[in-house]
């Protein structure tokens, strides 16, 4: 972590510590990882689980689905820090090995948009791993197979056409 430009910094002061986790909160993501693969469990079922368990997230209110699916997804527990997994630089990007200018008229439609695991940074292992390389890309494999479905059942029946059937005189 030493060395000029290796974690930028926003303020002069600023360092990066790498500090041991709660291992309770190790426990926990171990758990996470073994009911996943292990048991076939859902992300929401992990998070409900968790909460009827009556486990605190650290920087949530509350388990979700959504956060059980970040750790899931997050390499950094294979001992590894991960750069570059998402867009977000509007001007240059790190893509298929090289930097390329970003479109700026496309910037905000791809923005946080997820990279192909190819045009990830990532380091040499900098901590004990908490899961082994294996059970992640095990992990990854298994998400890859859900599906996730982009559009929800309507609520209602007016809405079953919508989005399929336009009025000619004003659009809508």
């Amino acid at each position: 972590c030493d060395g000029v430009g290796n974690f930028p910094q926003s303020a002069a002061a600023e360092v990066l510590q790498l500090r041991p986790s709660n291992s309770e909160r190790v426990k926990i993501v171990q758990l996470v990882f073994h009911w996943f693969l292990n048991e076939a469990s859902s992300f929401s079922s992990i998070a409900e689980r968790l909460s009827n368990m009556g486990v605190r997230h650290s920087y949530s209110a509350s388990w979700r689905h959504h956060v059980v699916r970040e750790i899931l997804r997050n390499p950094i527990y294979t001992g590894r820090a991960s750069y570059n997994r998402k867009s977000g630089g509007r001007f240059t990007e790190f893509v298929d090995g090289e930097r390329r200018e970003v479109d700026i008229r496309k910037f905000n439609a791809e923005s946080n948009r997820p990279r192909a695991e190819a045009d990830w940074v990532r380091s040499e292992e900098i901590f004990t791993p908490i899961v082994s390389e294996e059970a992640w890309r095990k992990v990854q494999e298994r998400i890859g197979a859900v599906k996730e479905y982009g559009r929800r059942v309507p609520r209602s029946p007016e809405l079953w056409l919508s989005g399929l059937v336009f009025c000619a005189g004003c659009g809508k």
